[in-house]
């Protein structure tokens, strides 16, 4: 069984409006897009909070996958992003949304291994980048280790699947 015969458990979803790839890169944009909104907010912007919090949520809900599945990452998630306001020592809760995105995109148990990557992470980066100047830069490399987990969770869902079929 080779990668290229391999398919995302989604792809195979009955989807009631749009196609997979525009739901899925509109939900993933809109989540990231809402997300740093968030993070945008401050005394003086007050309103990039519940703008900011609606698109995130609203990213969760179009991304192709089973209704509840959906609710519970986007519920969760929405908490992290709240949290996050509290500054770089947070950033250790962005683990949350990788969960929510493992489960949201079916992968398998195997592939979870790959939480710990943004908790290990975060903890030199928080020392690395205390000031909220920095915040910016920190969130910006979170993403890439929260992206890098992703694919690594993919690979392994790959892996998990060679096995699987190679032993049939």
């Amino acid at each position: 069984m080779s990668e290229s015969s391999w398919t995302e458990p989604n792809r195979a979803l009955p989807l009631r409006w749009g196609g997979y790839r525009f739901r899925y890169s509109g939900g993933l944009v809109l989540m990231l897009a809402g997300g740093l909104t968030v993070q945008l907010t401050s005394a003086y912007s007050l309103i990039a909070l519940p703008i900011g919090l609606f698109i995130h949520v609203l990213g969760w809900c179009i991304l192709p996958s089973v209704g509840w599945r959906r609710v519970v990452s986007a519920l969760a998630s929405l908490f992290v992003m709240m949290v996050l306001l509290n500054g770089s020592s947070a950033t250790v809760f962005l683990a949350v949304p990788l969960f929510g995105w493992l489960l949201c995109r079916e992968r398998p148990l195997w592939s979870y291994l790959v939480l710990p990557i943004p908790l290990l992470a975060s903890i030199p980066l928080v020392r690395a980048f205390p000031e909220y100047g920095d915040y910016p830069l920190l969130v910006a490399i979170m993403i890439a280790v929260l992206v890098l987990s992703a694919w690594l969770a993919r690979f392994a869902a790959v892996i998990r699947g060679r096995f699987t079929a190679g032993s049939r």
